[in-house]
C-alpha cells in the first residue's frame, strides 16, 4: 500500500487479538437473529449471549484505536483498507449465522404445509365441542399458591452478599498477582452493564441506537488515555483496555443494527459511528507527544 510499508499490514492485521473474536461475535449474533424470533420463550437466554457473551467477545474501542495509530503513522491509505476488509469480514461472519439459522435449520416446505393442514384440523375439532372444553379447563385449573416464601427474599439478600465478598476476594487476588487476564474477567461485567443499560435508556426501533453510539464512543476515548497514560502497573491498562473498554464497545450489536436499519440509516449511523470514533481517537492520540512510544 505505502511506499514505506515493511511488511503487508492486511495479512498481520488479520491475526490481531481483536480480529479473530469479531469474527466470531459477529457470526453468532447472527445465528441468534432466527432463533431469537422462532423461541421467543428463551428471551433472557438470547439477551445473555447476544449482550453478554457477543457484546464481550468483540470490540470496537480498540478496532478503531488501532485504525487511528495508523493513520499517524502515515499509513492512511492502508488503514482505511483494513478497516474496511475487516468490515466486509464482520458482516459475512454476521450473513452466515443467520444463513445458518434460518435456511439449513428451518423446516421443509412440505413439512410447513403437513403442520398447517393438521393445525386447521385440530381447530376444527375443537370448535365442535368448544364450551365443554372450556368447562373442563377450568375445572382443571388448580387453586392459587403463593408464589414467594417468607425465606426468599432472606436468600436472595445472602446471594447477592456473598456474591459481593466472593468478586472482592477475586479483585485483591488479581491485585496482589498481577495478573491482566483475571483482571479483566472482574472488570468486564460492568462495562457489559454499562453497556447494555446506555442500550436500554437511549436506543429506540427504527431509529439511531444512540446508546450503542455512547458505548463505542466512550470505549474508544477511554482507550486511547489509557494507551498514552496508564504504564504502571502494568497489568492495569490491559485489563482496563480488555475487560472494561471491551465489554463496554461492540461489534457484533453495531453490525447487527447496521443489518437492521433501512439503507439510508444504515449508511448514516455507520458512517456516523466510525467518524466520530476515528476523530476522538486521532484527536486524543495527535494532542499527545507520546505516539511514538506506544506499542500496541
Amino acid at each position: 500500500m505505502e511506499t514505506s510499508q515493511a511488511k503487508p499490514t492486511l495479512l498481520t492485521a488479520m491475526g490481531l487479538s481483536f480480529f479473530l473474536p469479531n469474527i466470531l461475535g459477529c457470526f453468532i449474533m447472527g445465528l441468534c437473529q432466527p432463533l431469537k424470533a422462532r423461541f421467543k420463550q428463551y428471551d433472557e437466554v438470547w439477551t445473555g449471549i447476544t449482550t453478554g457473551f457477543c457484546g464481550c467477545c468483540t470490540t470496537f474501542a480498540t478496532w478503531e484505536l488501532h485504525t487511528a495509530y495508523q493513520y499517524l503513522s502515515h499509513l492512511q491509505v492502508n488503514a482505511t483498507f483494513v478497516f474496511c476488509a475487516q468490515l466486509v469480514c464482520c458482516f459475512g461472519a454476521h450473513w452466515t449465522g443467520v444463513y445458518v439459522a434460518s435456511e439449513p435449520l428451518s423446516p421443509h416446505a412440505d413439512a410447513q404445509v403437513l403442520v398447517k393442514r393438521l393445525q386447521t384440523n385440530i381447530t376444527e375439532e375443537e370448535e365442535c365441542d368448544k364450551w365443554q372444553a372450556v368447562m373442563d379447563a377450568l375445572d382443571a385449573v388448580p387453586a392459587p399458591r403463593p408464589t414467594a416464601t417468607p425465606d426468599q427474599p432472606v436468600a436472595v439478600a445472602r446471594s447477592c452478599l456473598a456474591s459481593f465478598f466472593i468478586s472482592l476476594v477475586v479483585v485483591t487476588a488479581c491485585a496482589i498477582v498481577h495478573q491482566p487476564t483475571w483482571s479483566s474477567m472482574w472488570i468486564g461485567p460492568f462495562g457489559a452493564l454499562l453497556r447494555y443499560d446506555l442500550g436500554k435508556r437511549f436506543n429506540r426501533s427504527g431509529h439511531i441506537p444512540y446508546g450503542t453510539l455512547a458505548a463505542n464512543l466512550l470505549a474508544s476515548t477511554i482507550d486511547c488515555f489509557i494507551v498514552l497514560y496508564v504504564n504502571k502497573p502494568e497489568w492495569l491498562g490491559p485489563a482496563i483496555m480488555t475487560g472494561f473498554c471491551g465489554s463496554l464497545s461492540t461489534v457484533s450489536s453495531w453490525v447487527n443494527e447496521l443489518n437492521t436499519l433501512s439503507v439510508p440509516m444504515a449508511v448514516k449511523y455507520g458512517l456516523l459511528t466510525h467518524i466520530l470514533a476515528l476523530g476522538l481517537c486521532l484527536l486524543v492520540l495527535g494532542a499527545s507527544q507520546k505516539i511514538d512510544s506506544i506499542n500496541l
